[in-house]
């Protein structure tokens, strides 16, 4: 895990749009997981440079973005192009399926969508 800076947590309140204390609060407790805190912020950063000035290059970027957060140039390009798949979970008994499984059944995992059926 990497460490937050206060540069970190101060673009973590603009991304949040939660108070400066409360994120540092969130930071001392040791509850927020800076790798993945570190992952929201290079998404952030890659669509405001993308506003800010598009005559960039991804490449250029990519090099801006893992410079500023002191990972590899691999690090960012998983991060801007990899989509996180959302899970899916019954509405009845809380256990992850798919989202195939989801869409098919109505919310509701094999097991707990055969309990529903009445004969």
């Amino acid at each position: 895990m990497k460490k937050l800076t206060d540069r970190h947590l101060q673009k973590l309140v603009v991304v949040t749009e939660l108070p400066l204390e409360k994120v540092v609060e969130l930071n001392d407790m040791g509850i927020l997981n800076s790798d993945r805190v570190i992952e929201l912020l290079i998404k952030f950063d890659w669509k405001l440079l993308i506003k800010r000035n598009n005559n960039l290059l991804a490449r250029q970027r990519i090099k801006a973005i893992a410079k500023e957060y002191n990972v590899s140039d691999y690090y960012v390009k998983k991060c801007v192009y990899t989509h996180q798949q959302l899970n899916h979970f019954c509405q009845h008994c809380g256990n992850e399926i798919t989202k195939l499984e989801y869409s098919r059944n109505g919310g509701l995992c094999e097991k707990c969508a055969v309990e529903s059926i009445k004969i």
